[in-house]
């Protein structure tokens, strides 16, 4: 595979014995979720939030709740939302945005447009445009230097970690750094466990 021989070239233990699925979220509220989670270091708030704000039940009774339309969330009450109410409402002004027409994370959005008009609403910074970039508008090329998992992957395999040098070195992975980062959060689990 010429995306391992490119990781395995930079450093080489990077793509050793780590089978990597790149999966898409067709979200961004969920990411917008995640990136609180993680930073906040709390539990997952997605989990409560969809039965408080309208997500509704699935039919078969399979599922018990699915995250709430962005029309619906827009309509939101922040303060009602089981996180911080700054991220409650860069959550809601997300939601407005994405109800009105006025960003679009649709297949075949622009990601450079995306990115852009994400970047412009309260709250929202170059973590999360970059997680939505990657998980809702399948970019194989985003890549999140500042995020907690990056520093970790390559702290374990022993190369600088800081953002100016995470990016420099997965200059090496281009167009692939969204597959350089799932193997980095990989090797980071690996250490976890």
């Amino acid at each position: 595979m010429v995306l391992a021989v490119q990781l395995t070239s930079d450093p080489p233990e990077t793509a050793a014995g780590i089978d990597v699925r790149f999966p898409l979220v067709s979200s961004a509220r969920r990411g917008r979720v995640e990136e609180w989670t993680t930073t906040s270091g709390t539990s997952s708030p997605a989990a409560g939030s969809p039965a408080a704000i309208g997500g509704t039940a699935g039919s078969d009774g399979s599922v018990t709740h699915c995250f709430p339309a962005a029309e619906t969330l827009a309509a939101a009450d922040p303060a009602s939302l089981p996180m911080p109410r700054s991220r409650a409402r860069a959550l809601v002004g997300l939601a407005a945005a994405l109800a009105s027409g006025s960003l679009s994370l649709d297949p075949g959005a622009s990601r450079e447009e995306a990115e852009a008009g994400l970047l412009e609403l309260p709250g929202i910074g170059p973590w999360t445009a970059g997680y939505i970039r990657m998980r809702a508008l399948s970019d194989p090329d985003a890549f999140l230097a500042t995020d907690a998992g990056v520093r970790h992957g390559l702290t374990a395999l022993g190369v600088a970690a800081d953002p100016k040098s995470a990016t420099r070195l997965a200059e090496g992975w281009r167009p692939w750094r969204s597959y350089a980062l799932q193997h980095l959060w990989a090797l980071t689990e690996q250490e976890d466990s």
